[in-house]
């Protein structure tokens, strides 16, 4: 399989690399697939597990995209500091498995979250809820309400930050979770009319959270 999953720049991605695979000292980490070479790519880290790693050693790297995810084999070549920020060199990564259903990077993001319902009778219904977690295709929140309300249609706005993502979307299903001897519900969502470029913000912004989480954690 062409290694073109590494070189499409319109589609955002990152990558986990997996060291030491199948043994009990295996650990992974995620990257930002920096620069793609003819016979090297370098991933950006944001923590430096150099004294862990053996140059030479084999690795897996998952590639998250928004056509899939890509399972990958490489070589770790070396290891080395731009500024701050730790680079991973490895030789380019040969792909064996592709997983051809949309995959996005799902994050336990808390957003605001508004859900506009239009009932089959006309009446709207305003829910006004916090996500648990997020991904570039679907989001889901916990609630007392053990059904959601049947639909004719709902709109999704999510308040990120600095901007809001305004989507149409299904109802998948409802769980129950047990939560402090309480009873909730987990509500999930399909988004079905969410713009490219909304998902790939989506995504970024998931994989930033993700990076971060992971970089406080290293400092305690």
């Amino acid at each position: 399989m062409a290694n073109t999953f590494l070189t499409d720049s319109s589609d955002v991605k990152f990558a986990k690399l997996l060291f030491n695979k199948g043994t009990d000292d295996a650990f992974s980490f995620n990257c930002i697939i920096r620069h793609v070479d003819k016979e090297f790519v370098n991933f950006a880290g944001t923590y430096d597990f150099s004294d862990q790693l053996e140059l030479g050693a084999p690795i897996d790297i998952r590639v998250y995209s928004n056509k899939g995810v890509v399972a990958a084999e490489a070589t770790l070549l070396k290891v080395y500091k731009a500024g701050n920020t730790p680079i991973y060199t490895t030789t380019l990564p040969v792909a064996y498995e592709h997983t051809q259903k949309r995959e996005y990077y799902r994050a336990d993001m808390h957003l605001p979250v508004t859900l506009l319902t239009v009932l089959p009778n006309g009446a709207t219904k305003e829910i006004k809820a916090t996500t648990r977690n997020i991904s570039g295709r679907g989001m889901c929140f916990i609630s007392v309400e053990e059904k959601f309300p049947e639909y004719h249609s709902i709109t999704i706005n999510l308040k990120f930050k600095d901007r809001f993502v305004v989507t149409t979307a299904e109802h998948v299903y409802t769980n129950s979770v047990n939560y402090k001897n309480m009873t909730l519900y987990v509500h999930a969502f399909k988004f079905i009319g969410i713009e490219p470029q909304d998902i790939n913000f989506i995504v970024r912004e998931c994989f930033i959270f993700q990076i971060n989480k992971q970089k406080l954690k290293q400092r305690k």
